[in-house]
């Protein structure tokens, strides 16, 4: 699965994540969506420091790029087959596309993917813990 960038605050894709579509033998377009999803970036974490905000191109701080967005990615696709130790990779990639909120134009694109990475979603899970119940947790829906 590839991956692009989306600024956490306002969710605008980075003038530096990839976009597709992908290129084949030779180097010729052969047509594949990339990026498939796209995940936070800008984030605050310990080796990068805190996020300030505001986006890379302003001076903002933080863990920025792919490099930022395919740990949430993963992170979420972690979340999801952990609840569901039996799901294949296709199913688990199905799944994922299924629930991610859709970017830019409608339906998949070379710019978003599918779209942003959203594992809370009622495609995914239902949560008890959103609904005030602290000894609950997730469940999945399939």
């Amino acid at each position: 699965m590839n991956v692009g960038a989306a600024f956490w605050n306002g969710l605008a894709l980075e003038p530096f994540s990839s976009q597709g579509p992908l290129f084949g033998p030779g180097g010729v377009p052969d047509g594949a969506l990339a990026p498939q999803l796209v995940g936070a970036d800008g984030v605050s974490g310990v080796t990068y420091g805190p996020s300030n905000g505001v986006p890379w191109s302003s001076g903002g701080t933080g863990f920025w790029g792919t490099s930022a967005a395919c740990p949430h990615v993963a992170g979420g696709a972690t979340l999801v087959l952990s609840a569901n130790p039996g799901l294949t990779v296709d199913q688990l990639e199905s799944l994922l596309f299924a629930a991610a909120t859709d970017m830019g134009p409608a339906g998949p694109d070379n710019q978003y993917g599918f779209g942003l990475l959203d594992v809370d979603t009622g495609v995914l899970f239902v949560d008890g813990f959103e609904a005030g119940d602290t000894t609950a947790r997730s469940e999945t829906t399939h």
